[in-house]
């Protein structure tokens, strides 16, 4: 009986000790909860990846807030792409310690994270302008043109 017990609490501890994915909504709302906590985050890298020496500042968007997390800089070799325009980040998760009043960065909300692991790379996107607006560049162009000329002839003739 106390073998069952012991294999049972075995198998249950990776379960107890794995930190859930919580959202931004989350942290923001329940900051006091999760204060001081090892929390795992998950989302796209978006802007710059700030190197700071032996770390770096990475601002990870969960589709409806970033947040700023610190990470020795040689875990942010691991990320190939940042969000940006025409282009999606590399989806990262986060586990480490949420700040919700981080004293050793100003007192702002940050994570400190322990790991970071790339789940989904990254990619280009190439930007496809649609015909109508083509269209209405087109005439706007033309319309400009003939305005310009207009221009030009009345100039001319102002002078003779």
């Amino acid at each position: 009986m106390l073998k069952i017990l012991f294999a049972t609490s075995l198998l249950l501890c990776p379960i107890v000790s794995s930190a859930a994915v919580v959202s931004s909504q989350e942290l923001i709302i329940n900051a006091s909860i999760y204060d001081g906590k090892i929390i795992e985050y998950e989302g796209e890298v978006i802007g710059e990846v700030m190197r700071r020496g032996s770390h770096s500042w990475i601002n990870v968007y969960d589709g409806n807030t970033a947040i700023g997390v610190w990470v020795l800089s040689e875990h942010a070799q691991k990320i190939k792409l940042s969000g940006k325009y025409c282009q999606i980040g590399d989806r990262i998760k986060v586990r480490g310690v949420f700040n919700r009043r981080c004293l050793e960065h100003g007192g702002d909300l940050d994570i400190h994270a322990q790991q970071i692991q790339v789940t989904e790379l990254g990619r280009k996107i190439e930007e496809e302008i649609p015909p109508v607006k083509k269209k209405v560049a087109w005439g706007f162009g033309i319309i400009l043109g003939l305005v310009w000329i207009l221009h030009l002839y009345r100039k001319h003739w102002n002078r003779n």
